[in-house]
């Protein structure tokens, strides 16, 4: 006889004793067999779908943190770059106007302009302002400015 009891399906026994292989419940009545526990298709579902935004969110914020990266690591090989042309251009003797350009590398291109500073009234010496901008890709640059200050007569 079956009697369903807080969806529980219960077996009674008739005084032959558990049937072997079934779980016994704890309960009033002598049970020989309980319905399984267990999750609705409705709770696998629900679950599947949050870990999975849970991942996607976490993939997302993965590969934003990788192109950031990659794009402090470009920027900083620019900077790189940039200084030593700098340091290139600065270091002729004399330091004259003009610009030039050209490739470091495959990936990186740069633009140098000297430019003579009209000095003052009251100035003997001769400035020079150097820009320095090196490039990457189609639309990052950086871009350095110095000065240099040289005695008028040795210019001459």
């Amino acid at each position: 006889m079956r009697v369903r009891h807080r969806n529980r399906i219960r077996l009674l026994s008739r005084g032959r004793g558990p049937t072997p292989g079934l779980e016994t419940c704890s309960g009033p009545a002598p049970l020989v067999h309980c319905r399984a526990e267990g999750f609705s298709l409705l709770e696998v579902l629900l679950a599947v779908t949050l870990m999975g935004i849970a991942f996607v969110t976490l993939f997302q914020g993965f590969s934003a943190g990788l192109g950031l990266a990659a794009r402090a690591d470009s920027r900083s090989w620019a900077v790189i770059h940039a200084r030593s042309v700098m340091d290139d251009v600065l270091s002729q003797d004399p330091l004259e106007e003009g610009r030039d350009s050209g490739r470091i590398d495959d990936t990186y291109s740069y633009r140098t302009s000297v430019v003579r500073v009209e000095p003052g009234e009251d100035e003997q010496a001769v400035t020079f302002e150097v820009v320095v901008q090196v490039s990457w890709g189609s639309t990052g640059y950086v871009e350095l400015n110095a000065r240099k200050t040289a005695n008028e007569a040795l210019q001459d």
